[in-house]
């Protein structure tokens, strides 16, 4: 006997998830789900979404531990290749190091917002679309330096690009 989607259904289904899964796996669910009613909704397969008052669960944010001094000491210090991916690997990190940038603040510079002259980023649109200037140290001079010599003269304005010189983001696993 089939029986009828309601939202308590749903919401015991979220419930179970959760219960058998993880609380995460339950907020994947919902995410997936959400737009699927509206979806259907919207082509006139259903006459009310039942997902509409389904309040999104509660995944706990997991604690990250940060690295040690020995630990970044030792990226810093590893050899480095001088293949291009190698080069802009290295630059990535000194930046993300020495600046506290978010990885999406990165990958929206672009070639005209660094100024090698006073060692700063232009970051444009930072954390709730606040521009700011970003001080930057002689180590990642050095390695945005041997990078861009690497990267060449590609077409893109972003600074940092993917092996096929394509604008990156913060989603790629590997950029």
């Amino acid at each position: 006997m089939k029986r009828p989607l309601t939202t308590q259904a749903i919401k015991r289904f979220l419930v179970g998830k959760s219960e058998t899964a993880s609380k995460s796996t339950a907020k994947r669910y919902h995410n997936v789900l959400s737009p699927f009613f509206k979806f259907l909704l919207s082509e006139g397969l259903l006459d009310s979404n039942p997902m509409a008052t389904v309040a999104l669960p509660r995944a706990p944010t997991a604690v990250i531990e940060p690295l040690s001094v020995d630990e970044v000491a030792a990226l810093v210090q590893a050899k480095t290749e001088k293949d291009f991916v190698s080069l802009r690997n290295q630059a990535v990190l000194l930046i993300l190091l020495d600046c506290g940038l978010r990885a999406t603040e990165l990958c929206d510079l672009t070639l005209e917002d660094v100024d090698f002259h006073r060692q700063v980023f232009v970051v444009r649109h930072g954390k709730g679309g606040k521009p700011r200037i970003v001080l930057f140290g002689s180590r990642t001079v050095g390695a945005l330096r041997q990078y861009l010599l690497r990267r060449g003269d590609l077409k893109t304005p972003e600074l940092i690009v993917n092996c096929y010189g394509e604008r990156t983001d913060r989603t790629e696993s590997r950029i």
